[in-house]
């Protein structure tokens, strides 16, 4: 009779571990669908979803100026210079960011300014409607900086041959659109689209330098945002804007 008790209190511990497990597993394979629902939409961020959920004037800008910039806060365009990346900190709630590589200093001609230009593979959406989607040029200015939480970082001990060969390899992936197959990454200049930081890996992984992070913290089997900026050893923060 008592072993029967016994018997029966451990079936019922038994069922109870087996569905606490099962019901942690549900958990984190939500949080994980929701995590790579948000990270395929990078872009607006969850600052943005709350406001206007529509693209700002700096995002897909191609090679003209909407507006002028602004660099008075931060001088911004005398600290970047070409082929230094620019981690986002506002993507999936702050969970994984977003990435971008200056391109250069530009200049203006109808509003006469300069302004620091960027290449970046995202989507970007006017309301509900997704209005560009992909490799496009965009616009950083010191009021975007704290808007979507910036830092940035720049490649260590670069030559000028590979900063060059960086920015052309972006270059040349204009126009191809935007990637969610996140655990299909690839180095390639034929690939076919590209995530965020798959493409800024890529460019400097074929410069010889691979600026993802390689220790136990990296992100494994995706090349995520914070692989290729805050954990990586190749890699230096010369920038983090206030709200960073």
């Amino acid at each position: 009779m008592i072993s029967n008790i016994i018997t029966n209190k451990i079936s019922k511990l038994v069922k109870a571990a087996g569905l606490a497990a099962i019901s942690l597993l549900l958990v984190w394979t939500s949080v994980f669908s929701l995590a790579g629902q948000v990270w395929a939409s990078e872009f607006p961020t969850a600052q943005q979803q709350s406001s206007s959920d529509s693209m700002e004037w700096w995002d897909n800008t191609g090679t003209s100026l909407p507006q002028i910039p602004n660099y008075t806060k931060y001088d911004l365009i005398h600290k970047v210079k070409a082929g230094d990346i620019i981690f986002q900190g506002t993507g999936l709630w702050g969970l994984t960011g977003h990435i971008a590589m200056v391109e250069g200093i530009f200049h203006d001609g109808n509003l006469n300014t300069d302004y620091i230009r960027v290449i970046e593979s995202n989507i970007f959406k006017q309301g509900k409607q997704v209005i560009a989607n992909g490799v496009v040029r965009s616009v950083l200015d010191d009021d975007k900086a704290d808007f979507t939480k910036t830092s940035i970082y720049r490649v260590n001990n670069a030559s000028p041959v590979q900063i060059i060969n960086a920015v052309n390899f972006e270059i040349g992936q204009l126009g191809k659109p935007y990637n969610i197959d996140y655990f299909n990454y690839s180095s390639s200049a034929k690939t076919k689209s590209w995530y965020c930081s798959e493409l800024a890996w890529a460019a400097w992984k074929n410069t010889g330098i691979d600026i993802e992070n390689s220790s136990w913290t990296r992100t494994p089997g995706v090349i995520s945002p914070r692989d290729v900026t805050s954990f990586s050893q190749k890699s230096s923060r010369i920038f983090k804007s206030q709200t960073a």
